[in-house]
C-alpha cells in the first residue's frame, strides 16, 4: 500500500503569472473573503478581459479565485485554462475537514453549487458547477472561438469528450473493480477494443471508437479548433494526457484515479500513437508556456 501524503489546505496567491505564495487557511475559514459575495453581479463589460490594458476597464479589473480540494478532479480544466492564458488567480484548496467546517457554518456562497465544490469567484460573482465554470472562463479568457461557428464546434468537441468519460464509467460499472483482476480486464477492454465491426450492445464504442471520430474532425495543427488553445483543447488534454505519477491506483478516490483517468497512462499513450491529430492537440497544450510552468511546479498530488 502506498502511503498517502497529507496535504494542508492553502491559498495560492498569484501576484503575477509566475509568482505564488502558500498561506494556510486556518484564520480564513469563516471569512467571506474566502469565496466572495454571492450577491455581486459579474463584470458587465465583455471587452474587459484579463488581458485588457485600457483604463476604461479599471473598474472591471477581474479578480479570480477558484475553490476546490487539493486534487485535480472537477477543478483541473479550469486551472489549466488560467495557466494556459497566463491569467492570475487565487487557487484555494481545502481539506475535507475545512470544507465540512464551511458547510457547518452555512457559508452562503456554497449555495451556488448546492453546497458542493468547485466554486469560481470572479470579482464577487460566484458560480458553481464545473462545466458552467469552464464555459464561463472560456468566454472570459477568450478561448471559446473567434466566431459563433468556432464556439459551437468547441462546445461539440467538449460534449464528445464528456461522452467518452461517461462510456468509460459505464464500462467500469460492468466489472467488480474492487478486484485487481477485474479492474485490469476493464482497462484492457477499454483500450484494446477496435472501433469496428459493430458489436452487440454497442460494445465497440470504447476508446478507439471515440478517437477515430475525433481524429476526423480535428485538424493536424495542434489545435482542435482555430489557431490557438481553446476550451476543447483543455478537455482533450485533461482526459487523455493529464497524468500524475504520485497517484496510486489503489487510492481511496477509486480506480479511475490511477494517475490517469483511464487507469493506465501507458496504454492510453500507445493508443494515441494511432491518432496523431488528437495527440498533437495534447502535446501542444501541454507544452504551452503557462502549462509547462504549472506542471513543473505542481508537485505531488493525492488524486
Amino acid at each position: 500500500m502506498v502511503k498517502k501524503k497529507k496535504f494542508k489546505a492553502f491559498f495560492v496567491l498569484q501576484t503575477n503569472v509566475c509568482c505564488k505564495m502558500r498561506i494556510p487557511l486556518v484564520f480564513l475559514l469563516l471569512s467571506k473573503l474566502l469565496l466572495g459575495a454571492a450577491s455581486s453581479p459579474p463584470p458587465t463589460d465583455a471587452s474587459c478581459s484579463s488581458t485588457s490594458s485600457d483604463d476604461t476597464c479599471s473598474s472591471f479589473a477581474p479578480s479570480y479565485s477558484l475553490t476546490y480540494f487539493d486534487g485535480r478532479g472537477l477543478a483541473e480544466v479550469a486551472r489549466t485554462l488560467f495557466y494556459t492564458t497566463n491569467t492570475p488567480f487565487t487557487d484555494i484548496r481545502l481539506s475535507n475537514a475545512e470544507f465540512r467546517e464551511l458547510k457547518r457554518k452555512n457559508v452562503t456562497d456554497l449555495s451556488a453549487n448546492l453546497g458542493r465544490l468547485p466554486l469560481l469567484n470572479h470579482s464577487g460573482f460566484v458560480l458553481g458547477q464545473s462545466a458552467s465554470i469552464n464555459r464561463y472562463l472560456a468566454h472570459q479568457l477568450s478561448v471559446f472561438g473567434s466566431n459563433p461557428s468556432e464556439t459551437a464546434l468547441i462546445d461539440s468537441i467538449v460534449e464528445h469528450i464528456l461522452d467518452m468519460k461517461a462510456a468509460y464509467k459505464s464500462l467500469l460499472s460492468e466489472y467488480d473493480t474492487d478486484s485487481d483482476t477485474e479492474f485490469h480486464k476493464a482497462v484492457e477492454e477499454w483500450h484494446s477494443t477496435p472501433p469496428s465491426p459493430l458489436l452487440p450492445k454497442k460494445k465497440n464504442r470504447q476508446l478507439r471508437w471515440y478517437l477515430s471520430f475525433l481524429e476526423k474532425i480535428i485538424p493536424p495543427t495542434g489545435y482542435s479548433v482555430g489557431t490557438s488553445p481553446s476550451l476543447s483543447d483543455a478537455y482533450i488534454f485533461n482526459l487523455l494526457f493529464e497524468f500524475s505519477p504520485s497517484v496510486s491506483y489503489d487510492t481511496e478516490r477509486g480506480r479511475m484515479s490511477a494517475g490517469h483517468y483511464f487507469g493506465n497512462y501507458q496504454k492510453t499513450m500507445n493508443v494515441l500513437e494511432g491518432f496523431p491529430n488528437v495527440k498533437k492537440v495534447c502535446t501542444t497544450f501541454r507544452d504551452g508556456e503557462g502549462m509547462k510552468r504549472y506542471l513543473d511546479n505542481r508537485g505531488e498530488i493525492d488524486w
